[in-house]
């Protein structure tokens, strides 16, 4: 027995816990992206259609109001001076009864560089590719899909097939859209594979081109105003009336890229022809025969 002496053992440390049954935890599931409604080469060949139907639509319409200020003519012949204006503003050229017209009207053809630029972004949502890959694709698919149109259209109307240079131009003007539209949608640089060096070349280009565009459109209202009074004749003249004059404005706005163009580089001193027989320069200004638009009333007459 032990005695009170005796040293006391310790107790062992009694602990009591309370749990809760847990239930089974679920395993993490990683949250897979939506499956695309189509797939980025329907979306790219259809946007590029319908960037080419969108466009022929609204050049059309444009030329129907027109056609509605004049007597002679039918909507037919209407629709078919629309198809071919459509397809001066793609590069293709046009023929109105005996006189050929090459200048591309850039306001159009900007427009519709919108078009194909926003269905480029909807084509690149509907990829799961590689950015890179995808850009490519879609930039190339849309070029050619919006081309083939402008091609097939110029056959079916009896138009010579669109001349290299123009044809070249504006496709592009398209693949460039394309490939802004898809890259930021698809949050991609290209321009971050070229080396450290010549990555700020693309923004020097952009800045001089945007230069130019500032003085271009200085200069084009400058002689806007100062030669007001013709500008105001040759719009009286025209007696197009309320729907003609619709028309009519739609259609200088298109040609607005191009003055602003002429117009820089008649102030930079290089000048510009805006027909054939025709050169305007601040040292020497000789004048052919020009359409009576409106807008060639702020031409300058003389030069020197």
């Amino acid at each position: 027995m032990a005695s009170l002496l005796s040293p006391r053992r310790p107790k062992p440390e009694i602990a009591l816990r309370a749990t809760v049954p847990q239930e089974e935890l679920a395993s993490p599931t990683t949250e897979e992206p939506d499956a695309p409604f189509i797939g980025w080469l329907i979306a790219a060949v259809g946007g590029a259609l319908a960037a080419a139907l969108a466009g022929w639509i609204l050049v059309a319409g444009l030329t129907v109001v027109g056609w509605l200020a004049a007597d002679p003519g039918s909507f037919l012949g209407a629709l078919r001076v629309g198809t071919r204006l459509w397809l001066l503003a793609n590069g293709a050229g046009a023929r109105l009864g005996t006189t050929s017209l090459s200048l591309v009207p850039w306001g159009a053809t900007f427009v519709f560089a919108f078009m194909v630029y926003k269905f480029a972004s909807f084509a690149a949502r509907q990829s799961r590719g590689r950015p890179s890959v995808s850009a490519a694709g879609i930039t190339s698919v849309m070029a050619l899909g919006y081309a083939a149109p402008v091609i097939a259209a110029a056959l079916v109307v009896g138009q010579p097939l669109p001349t290299l240079r123009g044809l070249v131009s504006v496709t592009l003007t398209m693949s460039l859209a394309a490939a802004l539209g898809s890259c930021r949608e698809l949050r991609y640089d290209p321009t971050q594979r070229l080396p450290g060096w010549c990555r700020a070349i693309p923004r020097a280009v952009l800045g001089a081109q945007l230069t130019m565009v500032v003085l271009g459109t200085a200069a084009l209202t400058a002689s806007l105003v100062a030669h007001l009074h013709m500008v105001v004749e040759l719009t009286s003249s025209l007696h197009a009336g309320v729907a003609g004059g619709v028309a009519l404005l739609f259609a200088q706005l298109a040609f607005a890229p191009n003055a602003i163009i002429w117009a820089a580089s008649y102030t930079l001193g290089a000048g510009f022809s805006p027909a054939q027989g025709s050169v305007v320069a601040p040292a020497f200004t000789e004048l052919g025969m020009l359409p009576a638009v409106p807008l060639f009333g702020a031409v300058p007459v003389s030069g020197g």
